[in-house]
Formats: structure tokens, sequence, C-alpha cells
């Protein structure tokens, strides 16, 4: 298709039970979450937003509205895979957060294939927590280069620690809860 994808505000993605599962949305477009998604306890559902599926034109994956996603030991992965190189498509999606977030993985990665900013109509910097366990966090690039958050709190256990590419923006304070991998140069700044 050519178009993007839409989760309304009123919408619930709940995985109730069952084995590891995978949900993926590959969109022409960007990819727009205002809804909640989440899976119980025992239930691990890994996700993945592929904006710009064999799209030339990058894309972004915007997240709104409700301020959760809850993965049970599943993955979320932003960008990537889902685009096709043969069509000078590219696999990297802009992530934006219009509204405080907070993503709970318990013991899944978050990959972000590119930079991470506050969405620039946002009319008060929101905050973005991400909870993983073991899980790596990885950032692509600057995360609130653009659009600073208010706060980033970066809860993990993993061996490696949470990977920056760029620098981390915040109008107030930055909280990792372990070391800090740089994988390019990168500059951090908040205030707090």
């Amino acid at each position: 298709g050519t178009g993007s994808i839409y989760i309304d505000t009123q919408a619930t993605i709940n995985k109730a039970s069952g084995s590891a599962t995978i949900l993926t949305f590959n969109a022409f477009g960007s990819i727009y979450d205002y809804g909640t998604i989440t899976s119980a306890a025992g239930s691990p559902l890994s996700l993945v937003f592929n904006a710009g599926v064999n799209n030339p034109v990058k894309q972004s994956v915007v997240f709104s509205g409700t301020g959760t996603v809850t993965t049970n030991g599943g993955s979320v992965t932003i960008g990537g895979s889902g685009a096709n190189s043969a069509s000078n498509a590219i696999p990297v999606a802009a992530t934006s957060f219009g509204t405080n977030y907070t993503f709970t993985t318990s013991n899944g990665a978050v990959t972000f294939s590119d930079v991470v900013d506050a969405l620039s109509t946002s009319l008060v910097a929101p905050t973005l927590t991400l909870s993983t366990g073991t899980g790596q966090v990885s950032f692509g690039g600057v995360v609130g280069g653009n659009y600073p958050f208010a706060t980033l709190t970066v809860t993990t256990t993993n061996a490696t620690g949470t990977i920056v590419k760029g620098g981390v923006i915040t109008t107030g304070l930055q909280t990792f809860g372990n070391k800090v991998i740089l994988a390019a140069n990168s500059t951090f700044a908040g205030n707090g």
C-alpha cells in the first residue's frame, strides 16, 4: 500500500495470553500510535514499527495519547528491517513523542533506528521513560536534538548498557540506570 497506519486513542491492542508473539506494523507512510499496546504477564509481545517501507522518503513513527507500551518480555523495534534497500527506501524512521510516555518491556530490548524527539506541536515538553529489565536500549540518533524532552529516564540492567549515538538534550534531568556506550561523538545537555 501507499498509506500510513493510525492507531486511534480509543484503541487497545492487548495480548491476553499465549506464547511469544511478534506484531509488525509496515507502512509506506508514517505510523501514528495514539492508543494503548499491552500484553499480559507471561505472554511476551514483541513490536516492530517499520515506517517508510519501500518509500524513498524517510518517514516517522509518532507516539502520543495514552502513553504506554507494555510488552512483558517482548522487544520494541522502531524502523529498520521492514525497508527494502533495493527500492532505495530509507531503513530508518524518526520517532516523536507527543505526551509523557513509558515503555515497559520486562527484559525486552528497545531499539530506535534514528533520532528521537518530542513532537514539535507539543505544548509542554513530554517525559520519556524506558524500563527494560535486562533488555538493551539503543538510540540510533540524537535524542531531543530538534525538540527536547522534559526528562529522559532509562532503567536497564543490560550488561552492555545503553547505546547512544549523537547525544541527549533535555530541559530537565537525564537518568541512566546503567552505563552508557557512545556509538558516535555525543553531546549531553540537561538542566537539573
